[in-house]
């Protein structure tokens, strides 16, 4: 069959999100699917081809609107363009893990010509906005109902045959935001071989190296890492790897020559780096399925993590501890002692049953799964969906009065929130959709 995946992150960049749909795209390849990535410009504004291995590129130009995400840079000459694409390629599905505006552009064409549409969920929808900033989490739902986030995720949601989660849990907070469509679950999976062979550590090193893999910002909670640090004798290090998601998030972090960031890594550099750490702490408040924890498991090291889903499912005390979230930076610390004074023999039994608990989490499992509900969907595509006139959408969303009234709230209140980023990347969004939707009315038939 024919899978048209999309991004909007880079290769090897974008988290859980942007990784796995560059891995999914790879394992399609393998199992002989016809394949295009529809990927972003970083080095010009027009479209081109190109190839990762065995993966075909299709790059769109776009615009930068974080560290690393990229948006479809819409105008009507790209538009035509994409849909130019899109005819000459005529993809059975299009497969995407994003909620950025651009896949209105492709939902449309999808339904003009009765092609299938499958969403992967990576976000709790109920907390989108917090996502960005965790703390705000309050705040930030308040500001997701007056701006019409959730209308804009149930609207997109509305045009797709299909979402996948993560997991049960997972599948329970999609269902409580009000979604009643096809929902599956289909665990994703690792390229997780390269993990098994590396040489475990010595507990007699000088250094007791501790390490966390993600974003750089609220919701992973590096701040709670670093004070676990300060409860620590001086031969513990703490190791971070990945982008920050703002750049301030990370110059507020307390100094410490103990703390090392290394920046983002790509993914085949991971193996060798995580060879020599000890333990993998973990503090995200919030984590769907984590690839970082799963990373750290394959590469045998123990998991010390405050709960969250990933934590429960997959972090036992044969593999590490999990945590209640309110576990103090103190108590947290004395738990990566206990495992850091084992018995190297012990460790090296933690370390193997660590390897042990994602050895299911593997490619050829989770394509499996994806390959039966694409053609399961494929062959239950029955009638063309129809898209509201885009006079209706925009009444809905109150895009212009939403917009303005949430800036002037940021404006207001500056002693209490700094979300002008985030006001920014709002108003880009419902811009965006409005966009879209005038493209959809436009490339679509109304169901008589």
């Amino acid at each position: 069959m024919k899978i048209l995946y999309f991004s909007a992150y880079e290769e090897d960049h974008g988290g859980g999100e942007g990784k796995i749909t560059w891995e999914l795209a790879h394992e399609s390849v393998k199992i002989g699917n016809e394949v295009i990535m529809l990927a972003p410009n970083l080095k010009g504004r027009g479209f081109k081809y190109g190839k990762s291995q065995d993966l075909d590129i299709y790059f769109y130009p776009s615009l930068s609107i974080l560290e690393q995400l990229y948006v479809f840079a819409i105008s009507p000459l790209t538009i035509r363009r994409l849909y130019q694409f899109l005819d000459e390629f005529n993809p059975d599905i299009i497969h995407f893990h994003t909620v950025m505006a651009s896949v209105f552009l492709l939902e449309a064409w999808a339904i003009k010509h009765h092609k299938v549409v499958v969403h992967s969920i990576h976000e709790n929808p109920n907390k989108m906005l917090s996502y960005v900033a965790f703390k705000r989490q309050g705040l930030l739902d308040r500001i997701s109902k007056k701006m019409g986030v959730d209308e804009y995720l149930r609207t997109m949601y509305r045009y797709t045959d299909c979402l996948v989660s993560v997991n049960d849990i997972h599948n329970e907070e999609i269902r409580n935001f009000g979604y009643k469509g096809p929902l599956v679950t289909i665990l994703n999976g690792r390229n997780l071989d390269r993990f098994d062979t590396l040489t475990l550590p010595s507990l007699s090193d000088n250094t007791i190296k501790l390490f966390f893999v993600g974003f750089i910002c609220e919701r992973k909670n590096q701040r709670y890492l670093i004070e676990v640090l300060k409860h620590l004798p001086n031969n513990y290090e703490l190791y971070f790897i990945g982008e920050p998601l703002f750049k301030t998030y990370q110059k507020s972090l307390p100094k410490s020559d103990r703390v090392h960031y290394l920046g983002q890594r790509a993914f085949d550099e991971l193996p060798k780096l995580m060879e020599g750490f000890h333990i993998c702490a973990s503090a995200s408040i919030e984590e769907a399925f984590s690839l970082s924890i799963i990373e750290a498991l394959a590469a045998g090291k123990p998991v010390v993590g405050l709960q969250n889903d990933t934590i429960d499912r997959l972090i036992t005390t044969k593999n590490g501890k999990s945590l209640p979230v309110n576990t103090s930076p103190k108590n947290f610390a004395s738990e990566i002692q206990k495992i850091a004074k084992l018995k190297q023999g012990e460790y090296d039994k933690m370390a193997t049953e660590a390897r042990d608990s994602v050895k299911l989490l593997s490619w050829d499992r989770a394509m499996l799964s994806y390959q039966e509900l694409y053609t399961s969907l494929i062959t239950g595509k029955q009638v063309e969906k129809d898209i509201r006139p885009v006079e209706s959408i925009l009444d809905l969303l109150g895009v212009k009065k939403t917009v303005k009234r949430f800036l002037n709230s940021v404006d207001k209140n500056r002693n209490i929130v700094k979300l002008r980023t985030i006001g920014t990347l709002s108003a880009v969004l419902l811009a965006s959709i409005a966009v879209g939707y005038s493209i959809s009315k436009l490339f679509t038939r109304k169901k008589k």
